[in-house]
């Protein structure tokens, strides 16, 4: 885990980062296991760093679900 210097603000839950990306909240505790994602734990609660969350979301690291081929 990293210390994380900003406000709460800047700060987002598992959940939250999941929903932002659009994915699972078992792929962000993935990504954070891997050091793919840096996150803080404050008491049973991981929080991101927002700037941390958009890098990742750039980063090759996430390429989300490919979309569904409509068969004919």
């Amino acid at each position: 885990m990293v210390k994380v210097k900003a406000s709460t603000s800047d700060l987002v839950t598992v959940s939250q980062a999941a929903a932002l990306l659009k994915t699972t909240r078992q792929n962000i505790h993935a990504a954070i296991q891997r050091g793919r994602l840096p996150a803080t734990r404050v008491g049973a609660i991981l929080l991101i760093e927002r700037a941390a969350l958009d890098a990742y979301a750039k980063s090759r690291a996430f390429t989300g679900r490919p979309p569904k081929k409509k068969i004919k």
